[in-house]
């Protein structure tokens, strides 16, 4: 009899598991990196999963296609994002970022690299289309800055070299380094 639940059971568990999200990022001194993060948010609240990255190319270096994976753990508190991920080979990069609207702009620090990095984080599109994009948490959001002074736009960069059309834009704008 027990042999007969354990397959139900499982299958349920399945079943009842959360839904992975998919955010999308560029990250790297110019946004060469392209990545996908797909996370699923833990009863804690933390966002646990993996990361896809693909080096594309930006405004500062063309693309070489290489590919690579990480684990990562990623927090939202109010309008911050802080996230965490781990490279096969063992090294750590920390991000720091403000949530505006349906995105987070910020800064990677990872180990063995003497600059910090910028990234732009897009949460995934309402299931309405009507509905702008959301963060994950439904806290109230500073409105978004205007596209000029906007790190990730959506209008394809000049010379991304990315035949895909990731339709990310790397800008600093006043202020920002």
């Amino acid at each position: 009899m027990y042999k007969a639940l354990i397959p139900a059971l499982l299958w349920f568990a399945g079943t009842c598991s959360a839904n992975a999200e998919v955010w999308r990022v560029r990250e790297g001194q110019c946004g060469e990196w392209r990545s996908r993060w797909t996370v699923e948010q833990d009863q804690n609240g933390v966002w646990t999963g993996s990361i896809d990255h693909e080096h594309v190319g930006g405004s500062c270096i063309q693309g070489n296609g290489t590919r690579a994976q990480s684990n990562v753990r990623a927090s939202i508190a109010g309008e911050n994002f802080f996230a965490t991920r781990q490279l096969g080979t063992g090294q750590f990069c920390s991000y720091f970022g403000q949530i505006q609207q349906d995105r987070v702009r910020g800064v990677e620090l990872c180990e063995g690299l003497p600059t910090r990095l910028a990234f732009g984080l897009r949460f995934p599109r309402s299931a309405d289309p009507s509905q702008p994009q959301q963060p994950p948490t439904a806290s109230t959001q500073a409105p978004a800055p205007a596209p000029e002074q906007d790190e990730v736009s959506e209008v394809p960069e000049q010379g991304t070299n990315d035949s895909r059309g990731s339709f990310f834009e790397f800008r600093f704008g006043p202020g920002r380094q």
